[in-house]
C-alpha cells in the first residue's frame, strides 16, 4: 500500500511544522489583542516552539557506510535517526517548564469556570 507523500512528509518532519506554527501562534500573541490571555497562549506556543526546536536538536542527519551483504561493495545508509543528547534535553526541560508557567497562569481561569457551573 501506498503512503502519500503529505502523509510522509508530515510523519517525518511534524516536529519542525510544529516549531513554525508555534512561533506563528507566540508572534500573533504578542502583536495581537486576543480574545483570551494573550501571556497565557505566548506561554504554549513557546512551550511548543522550544519543543519542537528540540525535537529538531535531538534529529541530525546522518549517513553511515554499510557492507552489502548481497554482493562487493559498500551501501551508504542516511536519515534522522533520534537519539537524545544535552541540548535537546535542556530545550525539553524549558519546554516543560514553560508550560507549568502556562498552567499556573491559566489555573485561576480554570477554577472560575468550574465554580460558575
Amino acid at each position: 500500500m501506498a503512503v502519500s507523500v503529505v502523509a510522509k512528509f508530515v510523519a517525518d518532519e511534524w516536529f519542525k511544522i510544529m516549531a513554525i506554527l508555534c512561533f506563528l501562534i507566540f508572534v500573533v500573541s504578542l502583536t495581537v489583542e486576543l480574545r483570551v490571555d494573550n501571556v497565557l497562549v505566548g506561554f504554549f506556543s513557546l512551550s511548543g516552539l522550544l519543543w519542537g526546536i528540540g525535537e529538531m536538536a535531538c534529529r541530525p542527519y546522518r549517513e553511515i557506510l554499510v557492507e552489502d551483504f548481497a554482493g562487493p561493495g559498500w551501501g551508504k545508509l542516511s536519515g534522522r535517526p533520534r537519539r537524545l543528547n544535552a541540548p535537546g534535553l535542556i530545550l525539553f526541560a524549558l519546554s516543560i517548564s514553560v508550560a507549568a508557567l502556562g498552567c499556573l497562569r491559566g489555573w485561576p481561569m480554570v477554577s472560575a469556570m468550574v465554580s460558575a457551573i
